[in-house]
């Protein structure tokens, strides 16, 4: 029981603490990576052997050895040969800890929540009132202060609080909101609303057209399967009213053709998004089985230029590979499957909202990026329920 509740402390602490970005140590280390070093060492001391046991009878097993051996194998194989004998300066060998923490936090958590030795809501209530304390602080004594260097809680009117740019903001004010819905059990939806509502702020006022767009699909997906289950559409139904919303959007669109370039435009800013996207899938043609290893691979006017996709997959496919890249996927999709399945349709929206997010920046080297996989492939592919696993969402449906 101390050990549980010693874990839970830990991890809250570390993921309440991990939007503090700008704060590390030579921009590697900071109160957040500390604790999950600790965390890290603790569960290859205690679960050493079964972290590092391998079956690939089964989709799950064949989805961990594909992981290993690309993060300690392959990749750092590849990163050494285009680093130090090809000079390829857009590699950065420096991230191939930071993945291979990644994959230990992935399954380390998988058996922590297996066996109970954490306490999902404590986490969870542990790191929201961390977060939420820690940009009041930032609004209360840094609104009209800059931060040593002369930078500020804001860019370009836009809140980044002590990360360190606001799209960093967003993405942990999402996992917040995410965290609460899925695993805050004692709390009915409407207390859980009121908790979230200072963390959809904080990310309303990063600016984060990403934030916005992932809140809204997340909430569309879920008002889609509520409508399904109360009143029983059917297959054909939903796909009908599925092609009438493309159909009206399409029509729509074409209409009003110059208000949807503006709206494109200001989303896109200048067309930047799209030739990164370009240029970042050529970058992944050139190792589609293996990746390039950690680093930044695409550019404005060309592949190798040192720039990020901004999608956490296809950055993740450009360093690991399109094996890698499917293997994580298919963690999402059926975990998502699992959770509609069984009428967690809150749960089943929360994952969306993370795809989503995930679809506009590079996250996956964020620790919190892993910590996600392991618990979406704990509910994937553990069937006993446990007091970890929601057995229901608190809505009727």
């Amino acid at each position: 029981m101390k050990t549980e509740i010693l874990l839970s402390i830990v991890l809250g602490i570390a993921i309440g603490t991990a939007s503090l970005t700008n704060l590390r140590i030579y921009d590697v280390i900071g109160l957040s990576e500390f604790l999950l070093l600790l965390i890290v060492i603790y569960l290859i001391l205690n679960y050493g052997k079964t972290l590092f046991s391998f079956k690939i009878n089964s989709i799950k097993g064949l989805i961990k050895v594909i992981l290993f051996l690309n993060i300690f194998f392959i990749s750092p194989f590849i990163t050494f040969l285009n680093f130090f004998a090809l000079h390829m300066q857009k590699s950065e060998p420096k991230y191939l800890i930071s993945f291979m923490m990644g994959w230990i936090i992935m399954f380390g958590i998988y058996n922590l929540l297996v066996k109970n030795k954490v306490n999902m809501e404590k986490i969870v209530m542990i790191s929201s009132i961390i977060f939420i304390l820690l940009n009041f602080i930032a609004f209360i004594f840094f609104y009209d202060i800059s931060l040593y260097g002369g930078e500020s809680i804001y860019v370009e009117q836009r809140l980044k609080g002590f990360s360190k740019n606001p799209n960093q903001m967003a993405f942990y004010s999402s996992v917040m909101i995410i965290f609460i819905f899925m695993f805050v059990n004692s709390l009915t939806i409407v207390h859980k609303i009121f908790l979230i509502l200072p963390i959809i702020y904080i990310g309303f006022l990063s600016g984060s057209d990403a934030f916005v767009i992932s809140l809204i699909i997340s909430s569309l997906f879920f008002g889609l399967l509520y409508l399904i289950k109360k009143f029983k559409f059917g297959l054909l139904l939903v796909i009908s009213l599925t092609f009438l919303i493309f159909s009206f959007s399409f029509y729509i669109i074409c209409c009003q053709l110059e208000i949807f370039k503006l709206i494109l435009y200001k989303i896109d800013k200048d067309g930047l998004r799209v030739a990164l996207l370009v240029n970042g899938i050529k970058s992944i043609l050139y190792y589609p089985f293996t990746g390039l290893g950690p680093g930044s691979y695409s550019g404005i006017s060309s592949p190798f230029e040192g720039m990020e996709i901004h999608n956490s997959f296809l950055d993740f496919a450009s360093q690991y590979g399109i094996v890698s890249l499917l293997s994580i996927i298919t963690v999402f999709f059926l975990s998502l499957k699992k959770e509609i399945e069984k009428n967690n349709y809150l749960n089943a929206s929360m994952i969306i909202f993370f795809l989503t997010m995930n679809l506009f920046h590079n996250f996956s080297r964020h620790f919190v990026f892993w910590l996600f996989i392991g618990i979406f492939y704990f509910r994937a592919f553990y069937e006993k329920e446990t007091a970890n696993y929601l057995k229901k969402d608190n809505i009727n449906v």
